[in-house]
């Protein structure tokens, strides 16, 4: 999915940053959750099949490859293409922890 496509519906979608917390401090969209890729498998229990999930990283990597995962275990997942950087640079609204 894309940034615009993200931002137009986000009210439909639970987001996921896939970041580091120190990676964070650039801003993230406003409401996600804040499960780092190396915590996705332990915290996976915390999530509601029942959602729709948009997996947001930097650059679309890292959230490709949680997407791949999360879509394995059953989960309904998009990957934001272009991540964080493409957020920024089509000034949609961020938050900062």
């Amino acid at each position: 999915m894309t940034v615009d496509e993200l931002h137009q519906n986000l009210h439909d979608f639970v987001v996921i940053d896939v970041r580091e917390a120190y990676e964070l401090r650039a801003g993230t969209v406003p409401g996600a959750l804040h499960i780092p890729m190396g915590q996705i498998q332990s915290r996976v229990q915390e999530l509601d099949k029942d959602r729709k999930y948009a997996i947001i990283c930097q650059s679309g990597s890292r959230s490709a490859s949680v997407a791949g995962w999360m879509s394995q275990q059953g989960f309904d997942v998009n990957n934001v293409v272009g991540g964080m950087s493409l957020w920024l640079g089509a000034r949609h609204p961020v938050e900062r922890p």
